[in-house]
């Protein structure tokens, strides 16, 4: 949560403090997954569905603030939480996260930041100390079970996102925005890695939530 000084008027010729929620993109984005197939048949109809386990490693540096062209008068980062989005959280069969290296955090369903919503899970994830000194992080690591069919997608926000997938699908379509930038197919299943730097992605790394912010994040691998 921020208080962000905002112009009224036709001319900006006064202000007002509004509460917003700043989004924080983070630093690194380190993905590993594996995926198992099964093929599901009913009938004549034939089902690929899938179970993946994931883990998702990275960091969280203190935002540039003037870089935004609102003026942040203050913001309270003992209320900031860790997003993770995910399309379908029903496929969830387990989630593990833990925080600058310590204890599991306290996940609960939702991702919401204010004026928008992701489908997902999220964390209180307190950064007073890892922003208050110059050069400051927040590492993460997350672990994250989940069965799903058809598709499986990573959206690249971080500042710097590597992903590296293997699964038994041997007839992967890579049918992402990003191209993978090593590939190897076999009869058993494939494995695959992209790494994605930002400038290959329309992402801030900080910015205001609105109601346009799901839509903004959104450009699979």
């Amino acid at each position: 949560p921020a208080v962000v000084a905002e112009n009224t008027g036709a001319e900006g010729s006064g202000t007002r403090q509004v509460d917003r929620h700043l989004i924080i993109v983070p630093e690194t984005v380190n993905v590993k997954a594996e995926a198992k197939t099964e093929t599901l048949s009913r009938g004549i109809h034939n089902a690929t569905v899938y179970q993946t386990v994931m883990s998702l490693e990275g960091s969280f540096t203190a935002p540039d603030l003037e870089s935004l062209q609102s003026r942040i008068i203050s913001v309270d980062w003992t209320r900031a939480r860790l997003i993770t989005g995910l399309s379908e959280p029903n496929g969830i069969e387990t989630v593990k996260m833990t925080l600058n290296g310590g204890g599991a955090a306290k996940i609960e369903p939702g991702a919401s930041f204010g004026a928008g919503s992701l489908p997902g899970f999220s964390a209180p994830a307190d950064l007073t100390s890892a922003f208050s000194a110059a050069g400051g992080a927040l590492p993460f690591k997350i672990e994250i079970a989940f069965k799903g069919s058809q598709e499986l997608n990573f959206i690249p926000v971080s500042r710097q996102t590597d992903v590296a997938t293997v699964s038994t699908w041997p007839h992967p379509s890579f049918s992402g925005s990003f191209l993978p930038k090593t590939r190897q197919i076999k009869t058993d299943g494939f494995a695959a890695s992209w790494s994605i730097p930002e400038l290959a992605r329309n992402i801030a790394p900080v910015m205001l939530a609105d109601q346009n912010t799901p839509s903004a994040l959104s450009y699979p691998v």
